[in-house]
């Protein structure tokens, strides 16, 4: 009987010794398989079209220009001092965004006529000889190859700064002298403007914004200077003759889109943004 109870005992302490430890497992974590680390965030390329519309404030113009005191010369140099009015501009482009803080675009941009009203004078305004008063406009045609630097990502909001250089093909009208009245031995007169092309760089700084993944908006300050050049041929007296002004320089503002159009690697619209890592797997458990 004895015997019996004995081995009742064992089994009921090898019973509960075996619901405790299985009770034990059943709480414990199981191991997890380490996976690698993941990978940094690559950035990609993308492809953008941009427009852009600004208006320029034109500083002074000043010109040198040969003067005739008789047929066949002697020649001398004149001065025209002037202000060219400001104006309106147009333009658009095709650039590209690596992702990495650094972008570059080619662009072609248009301003409009703007008024240019100075004066001129064999020795000296008001009163001396040869002074008259001028007047004309000139339109021009840029194309720019700028590169920026963007220099932070403030969320949606992204500071830049840039340079470009290129060419402007600038247009001067028709010069006419209109004497002042009193003023001795000036002649009332017209001289045809000149058109060249002519070196030019500009330094720009402004921040675009994210409006969505594929549109940005960009506003911005722009310094424009463009190399001087003929700008006017004279005719006085039969002799030719021409005008050269001493270059142009803006301070431009502009408001304009870039629209993304994607990566070299097939991304679409946005792929120039750079995304957090998203790892495409979940831990596994064993």
């Amino acid at each position: 009987m004895s015997r019996k109870l004995l081995l009742l005992a064992a089994s009921v302490a090898l019973f509960s010794g075996s619901a405790t430890f299985a009770n034990a497992a059943d709480i414990m974590d199981p191991p997890v398989v380490e996976l690698p680390e993941p990978m940094a965030p690559v950035a990609h390329g993308g492809w953008y079209l941009r427009g852009d519309v600004g208006y320029a404030g034109n500083g002074n113009v000043n010109a040198n220009y040969d003067v005739f005191t008789a047929p066949n010369g002697p020649f001398s140099k004149g001065l025209l001092e002037g202000k060219l009015h400001n104006s309106f501009s147009i333009g658009g482009g095709v650039g590209y965004d690596t992702g990495n803080f650094l972008r570059a675009d080619l662009t072609v941009e248009h301003f409009g006529k703007t008024n240019f009203n100075g004066t001129s004078a064999k020795l000296q305004c008001p009163t001396l000889n040869g002074c008259t008063d001028d007047s004309t406009s000139m339109t021009g045609t840029s194309g720019m190859a700028t590169l920026y630097v963007d220099l932070v990502k403030l969320d949606v909001v992204t500071p830049y700064v840039g340079i470009g250089m290129g060419g402007t093909q600038v247009n001067w009208d028709t010069l006419s002298n209109v004497c002042r009245p009193g003023v001795a031995q000036c002649v009332t007169d017209t001289h045809h403007g000149e058109s060249n092309l002519r070196f030019t760089y500009a330094l720009s700084a402004g921040a675009s914004f994210d409006v969505s993944d594929c549109v940005a908006i960009d506003a911005g300050y722009r310094y424009r200077n463009i190399q001087g050049g003929k700008m006017f041929g004279i005719a006085a007296l039969g002799n030719p003759g021409s005008g050269y002004d001493k270059g142009i320089q803006s301070h431009d503002f502009r408001i304009g889109a870039r629209y993304k159009l994607g990566n070299l690697s097939g991304g679409g619209c946005g792929g120039a943004r750079v995304v957090d890592y998203q790892p495409d797997y979940q831990p596994v458990y064993k």
